[in-house]
């Protein structure tokens, strides 16, 4: 089996448990991958890991991380998260807005619905595609 229809089986699982509120179950964190604040703020507070295996300085062995995940530098890890983006003709700019939209709308779930929705039907060859390069959904969405 493929991972996009891994995934596409991930999904259907996913509806079939949760209905309506699937993607924020499913897709969970995958958003801050991409926010431009999330990444600052992982910059400053684990500067002195920034450029470091996470087996080098994790102290607990990570469970349903991969590999690569785990052999990764967080700087490696989010240079190919926009890698990734930037392969699909995806732009940066389109994402931060939505981005910013989704984090502005919770008090509103009719609007954070259809603005999750969209970002997440932007996203998914970029999810799909991060799987196709090793990385687990834990890795991606946790």
């Amino acid at each position: 089996m493929s991972i996009a229809e891994t995934v596409h089986n991930e999904i259907e699982q996913s509806k079939n448990m949760h209905g309506e509120s699937w993607r924020g179950v499913y897709f969970n964190n995958f958003y801050l991958r991409f926010t431009k604040t999330e990444r600052d703020f992982l910059k400053k507070s684990l500067s002195n890991v920034w450029n470091i295996s996470r087996r080098e300085w994790l102290n607990d062995n990570p469970q349903n991380e991969s590999e690569l995940y785990v052999n990764q530098s967080l700087q490696q890890y989010y240079e190919t998260v926009d890698c990734v983006v930037e392969e699909a003709g995806i732009s940066s700019d389109e994402l931060q807005k939505l981005i910013q939209e989704i984090v502005k709308s919770p008090s509103d779930f009719t609007q954070f619905s259809r603005i999750y929705k969209q970002f997440c039907d932007l996203i998914l060859p970029v999810y799909v595609r991060l799987r196709e390069l090793g990385y687990s959904q834990q890795d991606l969405t946790g």
